[in-house]
């Protein structure tokens, strides 16, 4: 009706939008960007966008110089023998805990977005590597022999810890898995603005066929659940971000999933009926861990 007009092009109406042009808009939304410099910050949200990147980047890398994560990580212990460490940043972990402890429950863990991811991972048995042919276990020797990290007389990136930073909203996990490197970073809360998942993945043994097979398949994923994706060579990383807390967790279970699932397969990407039976098998999985979350 006529009310619904009454402020429109009024002075406060006008100065509303002149003031909101300069605060909400969000021009910084990729952190890898070359623009992605204090210079090319226009509005208070690229402003707040800019400062919490950066504040997090600092944050780890204050850990790497001073070696924060071994003073201070909680091997958690829970479903999985692996080795996962936790970082209480804030509020991630429930008050009263052992302060003394070196270990940590994973239900003693309040973080929401971690969780999430650890729901996701823990969700489906992993069934070990697939069966490799010849041809293919060929291709992983020869580009192990390629690949400094793998010298033992050289500090090996592969063997490092694999370690939950959390807080109550926030969770950043850096993973090393066998030959694959990924890191899931995410804000979880009632402020939509704010809350975003971001995923990086990087890594791989085979041949660059092999490993462009691979990423392919995980983009196709991820865009499947709304990821914005950006798949590189051997490479990828995607984002999702202003979404309701219960669309961001279902993505975070499936990037849980993945984590765990899509390691070592690049080995058997050289077959097209492997590639079809791991891509099957993966959907399944992911439709039963999120009913209907998938994008058709």
């Amino acid at each position: 009706g006529p009310g619904r007009q009454l402020m429109a092009n009024s002075p406060v109406h006008r100065l509303l939008s002149e003031v909101m042009a300069e605060i909400t808009p969000l021009g910084l939304t990729d952190p890898a960007s070359p623009f992605f410099t204090p210079g090319n910050c226009r509005t208070l949200h690229d402003v707040t966008r800019f400062c919490h990147e950066k504040a997090v980047q600092e944050m780890f890398g204050f850990g790497g110089r001073l070696g924060f994560p071994e003073r201070l990580a909680r091997q958690m212990v829970g479903e999985m023998p692996s080795q996962w460490w936790a970082i209480d940043l804030a509020d991630g972990f429930r008050p009263g805990i052992d302060a003394k402890s070196r270990y940590i429950a994973v239900t003693d863990i309040v973080s929401r977005p971690m969780l999430a991811l650890w729901a996701g991972i823990t969700a489906v048995p992993w069934d070990g590597p697939p069966p490799v042919s010849l041809r293919g276990l060929g291709s992983i020797f020869f580009q192990s022999t390629m690949n400094p990290s793998l010298d033992p007389a050289v500090r090996s990136s592969m063997a490092a810890k694999s370690y939950f930073l959390v807080s109550k909203d926030f969770c950043n996990l850096s993973v090393r898995l066998g030959y694959h490197f990924s890191m899931v970073e995410a804000y979880v809360s009632d402020m939509l603005t704010e809350s975003y998942v971001s995923f990086q993945f990087k890594g791989g043994a085979a041949d660059a066929g092999r490993k462009a097979t691979r990423v392919a398949l995980i983009a196709e994923i991820l865009t499947r659940y709304g990821f914005r994706v950006e798949p590189k060579a051997d490479s990828l990383t995607a984002r999702l971000e202003k979404r309701p807390t219960d669309v961001l967790e279902t993505r975070l279970r499936v990037l849980g999933y993945l984590l765990i699932h899509t390691r070592q397969i690049d080995m058997v990407m050289a077959d097209p009926g492997m590639v079809a039976h791991y891509r099957t098998k993966i959907l399944a999985d992911l439709e039963a861990l999120a009913p209907g979350a998938a994008e058709q």
